[in-house]
């Protein structure tokens, strides 16, 4: 989501940081040649070097060569800073003692050019190497007065001039080389702060990327500005795709995206596929500020995971509640099922009306046990204890079974599979009843001749994922009964409980496989399974 500086860019700006002052101060020193030599040439009144013309014109021209060289050799070597400046403040010292002599002494005012090189060269070099160029200038200007003095004869020596001067440049040096200390501080902690926020964005990224939660940065037209790998996978974008808008990733997203922006709710769910579980949005607006453009936040959990667990506390509650209903109901219906059996033992001294309501008051007693063992076995399901499965070898057990326990022939149930031995988590002990129910419902609802039942298998693999089949050639089930099969004590069966399916469901739901049927197109129904994926959980 977040980009992290490149290494040119961290170069580039780090070789400024670095680099910066010494590179302001060859500039300033190809500037002040240049401008001494235009000066010098096109001036007439001898305001530059009218004491000795031909020296100072050989010394600035000189000067401003190697400024130019200076200033070239810094960008091919910009490697050893500290060089480059010590050298340009040695010449500097050097062309400046020279000109100003050229010119007349201390008295032309080209002293001052000291200051420049002192201040410049204090802010590019480090150490102690400020103070002493602060004292070979002051020694060239102490020098340079005691040549014209001596050698020269020059009756005016302005030696207080000249010490005035070359304290004000140690001073000078000293304040520079302070404030330089402060200015390297700065920038060791502006780079210090650089790092660390380009860490902190390179671990946010990270984080992010790595979330379950999906996140979805969409402005207010609804285009997608950002996203994360949970976001794309969870609304199963193409990696191909790279820019697309609210309505691309998902209609019903969308659609309560529009709810949201006009009632300003926090919350609204959704389901991305037909086939998946449902997902929760949240929507966050991005700034208070009214009438200027503002991003949303989206994130999009995977609701499967907190129905699971919301499954856990229902089955648990459901626990505690059957289990001390459940020896309460016992006791007067094996009271009632002994004095049915006890009637039925007299059947032979009773007329046969009455024996006919015995047998129903024992059949029903069966019932309702039944239908009692089925919700205390549903209310005692402990969590799944999920393993991973090689599908297909596991199903080929599962259909050996199954066709031993209600007396198929090989026939009469098989497999087809176009998947390899693909690999999945689920607990095998409750998906072994799960598939046991969907083919005792195949038998059970078989209305023509017991041998003409056919139960088919079906393993296949999509875009969308892995998927077992349970198919059967019977009837099916009526259009208008598909939406209630899943539900509790829902049957069309007198004889049924309506809690098989319901079973299936709920232990599906455990196991984060989706449990959906399907009528075929001639025949016959299907159940589908969309397994989850062993490297998915």
């Amino acid at each position: 989501m977040m980009l992290s500086p490149s290494l040119n860019d961290n170069l580039t700006n780090r070789w400024f940081n670095s680099n910066g002052p010494l590179h302001l101060y060859l500039m300033y020193r190809v500037v002040l040649a240049a401008g001494l030599t235009i000066v010098f040439f096109n001036v007439e009144n001898g305001l530059l070097g009218w004491f000795k013309p031909e020296l100072f014109r050989i010394t600035v021209l000189t000067y401003l060569f190697l400024n130019l060289v200076s200033l070239i050799f810094l960008k091919i070597r910009p490697d050893t800073p500290r060089a480059h400046g010590a050298s340009a403040v040695f010449v500097d010292i050097v062309i400046t003692t020279i000109l100003m002599h050229a010119t007349g002494g201390i008295e032309s005012g080209l002293g001052v050019m000291y200051a420049i090189t002192i201040a410049l060269g204090s802010m590019s070099i480090s150490g102690l190497s400020a103070y002493m160029f602060a004292l070979m200038g002051a020694s060239a200007l102490i020098a340079e007065r005691v040549y014209v003095h001596f050698v020269l004869g020059s009756p005016s020596t302005l030696y207080t001039h000249t010490a005035l001067l070359s304290a004000s440049l140690i001073a000078l040096a000293a304040l520079a080389h302070q404030l330089s200390l402060r200015l390297k501080r700065s920038e060791r902690l502006a780079e210090q702060r650089a790092d660390e926020l380009a860490n902190m964005a390179e671990i946010n990224e990270l984080i992010i990327q790595k979330m379950r939660t999906g996140i979805l940065l969409v402005d207010e037209e609804g285009k997608i500005q950002l996203w994360n790998r949970s976001a794309r996978k969870l609304l199963q974008i193409p990696s191909s795709v790279e820019a697309f808008t609210i309505q691309d990733a998902n209609p019903a997203l969308a659609l309560w995206f529009a709810q949201w922006q006009r009632e300003t709710k926090r919350k609204k769910t959704f389901a991305p596929k037909e086939e998946q579980e449902e997902f929760r949005a949240t929507f966050t607006r991005l700034g208070d500020v009214e009438g200027d453009t503002q991003n949303t936040l989206i994130f999009i959990d995977d609701a499967s995971h907190l129905k699971a667990r919301a499954q856990e506390m229902k089955l648990a509650s459901l626990g505690k509640l059957t289990s001390g209903i459940a020896h309460e109901i016992r006791n007067p219906l094996g009271a009632i099922s002994h004095a049915a059996q006890l009637l039925n033992e007299a059947a032979e001294e009773l007329p046969q009306s009455e024996r006919r309501m015995g047998e129903i008051i024992h059949n029903n007693c069966q019932r309702v046990n039944q239908t009692i063992e089925n919700v205390l076995n549903l209310a005692r399901k402990s969590p799944s204890n999920k393993v991973e499965i090689a599908l297909a070898d596991w199903v080929a057990e599962q259909c050996e079974e199954i066709r031993s326990n209600h007396q198929l022939n090989i026939e009469q149930m098989e497999i087809r599979s176009v998947v390899g031995n693909c690999h999945v988590m689920f607990d095998p002990a409750q998906i072994r009843q799960v598939l046991d129910v969907l083919c005792e419902n195949s038998v059970v609802h078989f209305n023509e001749d017991a041998a003409n039942l056919r139960i088919t298998l079906r393993l296949l693999e999509n875009e969308s994922g892995l998927w077992l089949y349970c198919c059967d050639n019977g009837s099916g089930i009526d259009p208008e009964h598909i939406q209630h099969i899943f539900e509790p004590f829902f049957t069309t069966r007198n004889a049924g409980t309506g809690l098989g399916l319901y079973i299936a469901h709920q232990l599906c739901e455990i196991n984060h496989i989706h449990l959906s049927y399907e009528k075929n197109a001639d025949a016959g129904g299907c159940f589908k399974l969309h397994l989850p994926d062993a490297l998915e959980e």
